[in-house]
């Protein structure tokens, strides 16, 4: 839904309990003339919008969020200023669910989005 629009992946690995992935946010995006003008800010939907894509992406199968016993936005993404995401996703798969620990990363190491849930 946002690849190639709102983000390019410019690295994914996955080592089968673990997903690691930078992108690299269009900070012409028109999702940032919305939110906010002036201080343009990623929505976190966006941020956890990404994520999933990124399991998708390295699993090869679509997936829905069907638990979220832990969310954190614990910094501001401003685009101008932080395009770019680290991504670490660790994950267990059991009977076509993944159970999700991850955190996205500013290029400076501070962590702005952390989650644990089960996706399906």
């Amino acid at each position: 839904m946002f690849k190639d629009n709102l983000y390019k992946v410019e690295e994914l690995t996955d080592n089968g309990s673990a997903i690691q992935a930078t992108v690299v946010l269009d900070k012409n995006h028109k999702i940032f003339a919305g939110h906010f003008p002036g201080q343009p800010i990623l929505p976190g939907v966006c941020t956890l919008e990404i994520m999933k894509e990124l399991i998708e992406e390295s699993k090869g199968r679509k997936y829905k969020l069907e638990e979220a016993g832990n969310i954190k936005f614990l910094s501001l993404v401003d685009p101008e200023k932080n395009s770019t995401l680290t991504f670490e996703i660790n994950y267990s798969d059991s009977e076509g669910k993944l159970k999700v620990s991850a955190n996205a990363k500013l290029a400076d190491t501070s962590v702005s989005f952390k989650i644990k849930g089960v996706f399906y």
